[in-house]
């Protein structure tokens, strides 16, 4: 019989310290391919099968082998150790110590949710990838104590949100905009908060990198209303930079001499140079609304086209808006 006195985990694979011949009944329960050590005689086996009886002798006394299992993974403060056999005492001897790291950088996709936070810890995988279309999601990183200088996250936002991201005292590093990668490196882990080198790089799958926005519609949209309403369909919420605006769409004045009015809004206040109008010089009048403008955002402001009309109803049928990015 063999009861367990040690284990290490080396890629899925047991490595045991036993107090006695493991393929006895009822034997050692590991993975298959495990190895056994028992110290006093210097015994060692390897599970060939599921039997917990099914152990291969690999050495006997007079062998001399070295064991030196790498660590792969595990959190600071954890200690994995390098052992050598020592022909002179009989024993298995502890050669080295490390500290365990971190782990592996597995991706972990999370959807976003309303206002909703993302905290991670020290057993977090590396990298993240936010999905969704959420608004208000934030990213807590750990307490920067628990982690061990060098550490690295990878926050990867696919969402049309931008994202917060925290430090572990809770204060705001920086906003992670849309469609954009963070690298982000542990300098300092002396205080909770810790101190963090980071940088952004956008994330685009368009050919030249140009970030752009066209948005269309053509279901009728008619309003009677003197102040400005949103045109169904004419609203985006871009990255943060700064947009070369347009819009195009085909109305309809209905009443002859009514004015039409466009316009383009940034976070519900009027981009002022945005506004167009065209006047109507028959009844059913039909022609088209134009306008165009600069506009800088910084990720959280949603820009929407806006009309009204002077008297009687104006209807917008085809239309178009689009947005090139100039610059950060």
């Amino acid at each position: 019989m063999a009861n367990v006195k040690g284990r290490v985990t080396l890629d899925e694979i047991d490595i045991l310290e036993v107090d006695g011949d493991p393929s006895v009944t009822p034997g050692v329960a590991a993975p298959i391919s495990s190895i056994a050590l028992l110290k006093d005689t210097k015994g060692a086996w390897q599970k060939r099968s599921a039997s917990n009886t099914d152990w291969k002798n690999l050495f006997s006394v007079a062998d001399d082998i070295p064991f030196d299992p790498a660590i792969l993974s595990g959190v600071p403060g954890d200690k994995g150790y390098n052992f050598r056999f020592d022909p002179a005492s009989g024993l298995w001897k502890q050669s080295a110590e490390m500290s365990f790291h971190q782990l592996a950088p597995f991706l972990t996709p999370t959807a976003t949710t309303l206002n909703g936070t993302l905290t991670l810890t020290n057993t977090s995988n590396g990298c993240q990838v936010l999905t969704g279309t959420a608004a208000g999601y934030s990213i807590a990183l750990p307490n920067a104590t628990t982690l061990t200088n060098g550490w690295k996250f990878e926050l990867y936002n696919t969402t049309n949100q931008t994202i917060d991201v925290k430090d572990g005292s809770g204060a705001t590093l920086f906003t992670l905009a849309q469609g954009s990668v963070a690298p982000i490196i542990l300098q300092s882990n002396s205080t909770q908060a810790g101190v963090w080198i980071s940088w952004q790089i956008l994330s685009s799958s368009i050919a030249s990198g140009i970030i752009n926005y066209k948005v269309t519609g053509n279901v009728p949209f008619t309003t009677s209303s003197s102040s400005d309403v949103v045109i169904t369909n004419m609203s985006v919420l871009p990255q943060a930079g700064t947009y070369a605006a347009w819009f195009s769409g085909n109305i309809t004045i209905v009443k002859n001499n009514d004015l039409s009015y466009a316009s383009f809004y940034k976070a519900g206040v009027k981009v002022g140079d945005s506004e167009r109008a065209n006047q109507g010089s028959s009844s059913n009048f039909q022609t088209q609304s134009n306008t165009l403008t600069i506009i800088s955002v910084n990720g959280s402001q949603t820009v929407d086209v806006r009309v009204r009309i002077s008297t009687d109803t104006l209807t917008v049928t085809g239309r178009t808006m689009t947005f090139i990015r100039l610059g950060t």
